[in-house]
């Protein structure tokens, strides 16, 4: 029988709504967990980490996880590529433990194409 996760989960990123990037949980079958990502930026990501929370029925958190997606140049023009370009969405999925009902995912930080950082080391 599939395992589907509940789809109450929700972004999680840093406080006062200047994320650039959301992450909302969306759902989950076989203990495959499949999360939106949103770039509501005016620039392309290239590189991004995410802190994964994986919660049980009773709320209690079965597993904590840190993933990182970093793109590589464009072979025919030598560019960086974006994981997820400006005003854009993408997703990613990752196994998640099997007794996981729910699932949490906050920006832990994210490089744009140009270089720069979020959040910026004076932060």
């Amino acid at each position: 029988m599939r395992s589907l996760f509940s789809m109450t989960s929700l972004l999680v990123v840093a406080a006062c709504g200047t994320e650039p990037v959301t992450v909302t949980f969306d759902e989950a079958t076989n203990a495959l967990a499949r999360f939106i990502v949103v770039n509501r930026s005016e620039r392309d990501v290239q590189a991004i980490s995410f802190e994964l929370s994986f919660r049980s029925q009773a709320g209690d958190v079965v597993r904590v996880d840190t993933v990182a997606y970093t793109t590589t140049t464009d072979a025919a023009t030598g560019n960086p590529t974006a994981f997820v370009r400006a005003g854009d969405e993408t997703f990613f999925m990752t196994k998640g433990p099997s007794n996981s009902v729910s699932a949490t995912a906050t920006v832990l930080d994210l490089t744009y194409i140009d270089g720069t950082k979020w959040p910026e080391a004076s932060q």
